[in-house]
């Protein structure tokens, strides 16, 4: 989907997720939501994932407006 496969084309690994309130995700848009799911995709990633932090870049855009 447009700005996932340009990262995905130039080999790099992708990791998204829905932030709370959102789509199917549970939970409540907010602040505090929203640095505690960042900290479990941070913490999967390097975990479970064994991601180097310093090869990990946060790639973001915005839907809305």
């Amino acid at each position: 989907m447009g700005c996932m496969s340009t990262p995905i084309e130039a080999g790099y690994s992708v990791l998204g997720w829905n932030r709370p309130g959102f789509g199917e995700s549970s939970g409540h848009p907010g602040t505090v939501s929203e640095i505690n799911s960042i900290d479990a995709v941070m913490r999967y990633a390097i975990e479970e994932l064994h991601f180097l932090v310093d090869d990990i870049v946060i790639f973001a855009w915005s839907i809305g407006g």
